[in-house]
């Protein structure tokens, strides 16, 4: 890495080339879809051999980088509607701080096993007093939904280049619900949320259902599936930390820093190798605040 080319999207015919020139290193924080857009047009992957007449030379030859793999958080949604003048849910607030659970404290307990690999969860309930349906399911009363969150999905999708034009959109495939594992997962969260809305109702709270699978049948459910679910919007492990050599190759090693390529880390939620069992925003933060130590430790 020598410079940094900003192109201005609004070009006139005098078009004016900025460049930006650095001492020590380069971090890359453009999230786990513009990153790995960046290491592609920069010729960092041989599958790029076609699109090389369009790419000025560069420094980053050298820089291997194994079919990329996007993973996404999805979730379906339950809905329950009020139904009477009653507020059913009085101290539930709109945003999940934890006095939000109060009411639900005898509900919903945490539930672990052991049965997947690693132990961790695979599984969110998120209850929302509002709409959370996206587009949204018409109704004409309040309504309270279930969010039942694919926190490691096992459905692994895919990112490429549209053109060597750095101004044109990737291709990115979620590959949503292609591995069978999810579908299973998602009928065991359905089930739960279901009991849940049960439990609401048998402590008082006057709700009926608005929007539910047909039956707990695995084709139903799975129908259920099929037609709401959605994107969490928490993408990662486009360029996942690990060894080059690795069976499923890395981009970055421990360091952050870009196999084959000196003085280039990537900090942001691409270099996660496995999908965490939580929502991405801490573990961003978590990722830009150790790149600090380890950039300061490197200084010193």
């Amino acid at each position: 890495m020598t410079r940094v080319s900003f192109q201005s999207p609004l070009e006139s015919s005098d078009r004016v080339l900025y460049q930006e020139k650095f001492r020590r290193e380069v971090i890359v924080c453009a999230g786990p879809i513009a990153a790995l857009q960046i290491l592609l047009l920069s010729k960092t992957t041989s599958g790029l051999e076609s699109c090389t007449t369009y790419l000025p030379p560069t420094p980053c030859t050298s820089c291997k980088i194994a079919a990329p793999e996007l993973f996404s958080s999805s979730s379906a949604i339950l809905h329950l509607a009020k139904v009477s003048s009653w507020h059913p849910l009085p101290s539930f607030p709109s945003s999940l701080t934890p006095p939000a659970f109060d009411d639900l404290g005898n509900i919903v307990k945490f539930k672990s096993d052991n049965r997947g690999p690693s132990g961790l969860p695979d599984l969110e309930i998120l209850p929302v007093y509002f709409n959370y349906s996206d587009p949204p399911v018409p109704f004409e009363d309040v309504v309270f939904s279930l969010n039942v969150g694919l926190m490691r999905p096992a459905s692994r999708g895919s990112v490429s280049l549209a053109s060597a034009n750095p101004l044109d959109g990737l291709v990115c495939d979620l590959a949503f619900l292609t591995d069978t594992v999810d579908f299973a997962v998602l009928r065991k969260g359905i089930k739960l949320a279901k009991r849940i809305g049960e439990k609401m109702r048998e402590r008082g709270m006057s709700l009926k259902d608005l929007y539910m699978p047909e039956s707990e049948s695995d084709a139903d459910l799975d129908a259920f599936v099929c037609k709401t679910a959605r994107t969490k919007y928490h993408y990662g492990c486009t360029c996942r930390m690990a060894p080059e050599n690795d069976v499923r190759p890395g981009v970055v090693d421990d360091e952050l820093r870009v196999h084959g390529v000196k003085n280039l880390r990537i900090a942001d939620t691409s270099l996660i190798p496995d999908m965490t069992a939580a929502h991405l925003q801490a573990p961003a933060i978590m990722i830009a605040e150790k790149c600090a130590d380890m950039v300061k430790a490197a200084c010193c």
